[in-house]
């Protein structure tokens, strides 16, 4: 087992925090993501790896977010977060994303990613119409999360198209679905597997074969030395301040300001290759709009214009 770097040395003492409260109030959640890939490989960590990514069942998403409103911690706090769940945080340091340096209410402490899942139907063509869906709000939120000033949506309007998402979802289907687009079997949180993860557990689908190599492919193989990348090139953290005082020292422009500002244009170019990727979609999304139309394909045309329409009426109701 590798040395654990600061970072990850920090998400176990996040993560032995959300489970003793997931524990006292009876919640399940599952590794999800690179999480799960390393505690299945790694029985720990992916060596490289600086984040940790958990799934909660949506019943107990929603039941974690009702005890967090009466939580209290001198150490420990959630935020929702639009395009994906939440992130539960230690307040005493401080994480930020470069790419939303500019905006302090956007500044975290070291956190754990919540993601919710919830049904989606068996029938495979009505599927595709939920995980189409689920992309279409994927796009538009992490553009309202990383570029809120270029986003044409606001917080509740992005809100909204969340609850939609999660209010629509079946119940006992055998497939569950994440907001980021994720497809799980249902069979695989039933009898979870307890996998070591450092000198702790976590629990991990019992079906993550299918789980993980839908969308990893072979990840049981270490991928390539130059894919093998961390997410703290976009990240200014100090493990000894709290957030706030970043918060509250925004305007004064002291030197952390300056070191992340370094950091944010030695990534400029990665950010409009960033940009460059949402227009691309949003120009597919026309697109297929355009192609399916007056097409005769009633499945196809419903997959690509239920989203279509929602985002349109969104904009209709931004300009009033």
């Amino acid at each position: 087992m590798s040395e654990l770097s600061p970072m990850q040395k920090r998400l176990l003492i996040v993560y032995e925090e959300f489970k003793k409260v997931c524990e006292e109030n009876d919640l399940n959640y599952f590794a999800a993501c690179g999480t799960a890939i390393g505690a299945v490989r790694h029985n720990g960590f992916i060596p490289w790896d600086d984040d940790m990514d958990v799934f909660m069942p949506l019943d107990d998403y929603r039941k974690f977010k009702k005890i967090m409103k009466s939580y209290m911690s001198d150490s420990f706090e959630y935020r929702d977060v639009a395009w994906m769940g939440g992130k539960f945080y230690d307040k005493r340091t401080t994480v930020i994303d470069v790419r939303v340096l500019t905006v302090p209410e956007k500044y975290y402490g070291v956190y754990i990613d919540i993601f919710p899942i919830f049904s989606v139907p068996n029938d495979e063509s009505e599927q595709n119409d939920v995980v189409n869906d689920v992309n279409a709000f994927r796009i538009s939120a992490t553009e309202f999360e990383e570029y809120p000033d270029a986003c044409p949506f606001d917080r509740k309007q992005i809100y909204e198209w969340r609850k939609r998402l999660l209010d629509n979802a079946k119940n006992n289907t055998d497939y569950l679905c994440s907001l980021p687009g994720f497809r799980v079997k249902a069979e695989g949180l039933k009898k979870p597997l307890m996998v070591a993860f450092e000198d702790t557990y976590i629990p991990v689908s019992s079906t993550f074969d299918f789980d993980l190599g839908e969308e990893f492919g072979s990840f049981m193989e270490l991928p390539p030395v130059g894919e093998r990348k961390h997410h703290d090139k976009y990240q200014f953290i100090d493990f000894d301040k709290p957030f706030k005082y970043y918060q509250e020292s925004y305007e004064s422009c002291q030197e952390w300001l300056k070191e992340a500002l370094d950091k944010k244009y030695s990534i400029e170019g990665e950010l409009t290759s960033f940009k460059n990727s949402l227009l691309y979609n949003q120009n597919i999304l026309n697109e297929k709009y355009d192609a399916v139309s007056n097409s005769s394909d009633y499945r196809i045309g419903r997959m690509i214009l239920k989203p279509y329409r929602f985002i349109k009426s969104l904009l209709r109701r931004k300009k009033k």
